[in-house]
């Protein structure tokens, strides 16, 4: 049974593309599990005379100087600028350098979004879709969704897939899902990877293939996916879709349970019972330095 998704805070890092500080929805269950993604980068359609402000806002912006950056997007956004108004209306969603305020959120993202600039279509359609800041209304979050989407937005990939995973609007179309999921995938999206693992490993809009899924579930575990980690641990122990390898396996399962995985902590002592001590031993050192090359 796959819970709702659960609103969490967006974060965008425009100049890095950090995935690690973004924040989208949080679905917990045997299936799908949602998680941090990243936003792509959208043209500036300023004409050259603002590009000096744009430029001195966006790095206001990627610093943290939230309220020189408003100061600095703001006229732009009333002379018409889409990513200036983008970033007006994102900053008044989230609270930055200005108190929230949802009615210019949607404001100004309406107007970015009518112009065609991916992120707004986003977030525009995440308001719709909470319910919280716009009425619910699935059909237009399917409409900016998909608008996004077809533009390479990579969040927006995943999060039409997961409408059409879920049913939301429409009927359940698990074949719809897991062609979006796999474009989210290849974009980088660690809860895409980990989806498509989930729907290889019990053949979910695809031929089952256990091997298929550990590859994804393997890069989504990179990226330090809990949930990625304790599916990949347990493939590693049984030798499902991997070769056994119970040093892989306590790794993974190691990495899982110190991010409160409490079935993985079950598992991982119960795998040191079938592990010799020196297995043990390599493989806390293993996990030691995934931990420092991660961090």
């Amino acid at each position: 049974m796959i819970r709702r998704p659960i609103v969490n805070r967006i974060r965008h890092k425009a100049s890095t593309g950090d995935t690690s500080a973004v924040r989208c929805w949080s679905c917990r269950g045997p299936a799908i599990v949602l998680a941090g993604v990243c936003l792509l980068s959208v043209l500036c359609l300023a004409p050259p005379e603002c590009l000096g402000d744009i430029t001195e806002g966006l790095k206001a912006y990627n610093r943290g100087d939230y309220a020189v950056a408003f100061r600095k997007f703001a006229p732009l956004a009333e002379r018409g600028d889409i990513k200036a108004q983008y970033y007006i209306g994102y900053m008044y969603l989230n609270g930055e350098g200005i108190p929230a305020n949802y009615n210019e959120a949607f404001r100004w993202l309406s107007k970015a979004a009518a112009k065609g600039n991916s992120k707004a279509m986003f977030h525009l359609g995440f308001m719709y879709y909470s319910g919280q800041w716009a009425p619910c209304d699935y059909a237009e979050v399917e409409r900016l969704f998909s608008g996004a989407a077809q533009r390479g937005e990579a969040i927006a990939q995943f999060a039409l897939g997961q409408m059409y995973y879920e049913g939301k609007g429409g009927p359940r179309d698990y074949v719809e899902a897991i062609a979006w999921f796999r474009k989210a995938a290849q974009g980088g999206i660690a809860s895409a990877q980990h989806n498509l693992g989930v729907m290889y490993e019990h053949g979910w809009g695809v031929e089952q293939n256990q091997s298929e899924a550990a590859k994804w579930f393997l890069k989504a575990a990179e990226k330090g996916a809990a949930e990625s980690q304790f599916r990949i641990g347990l493939m590693y122990a049984d030798g499902n879709g991997v070769e056994r390898n119970y040093v892989l396996a306590y790794m993974w399962l190691s990495l899982a349970a110190a991010q409160g995985e409490e079935n993985a902590i079950a598992s991982s002592d119960s795998l040191t019972a079938k592990m010799s001590a020196e297995e043990v031993s390599r493989a806390q050192e293993m996990t030691r330095e995934w931990r420092k090359s991660h961090h």
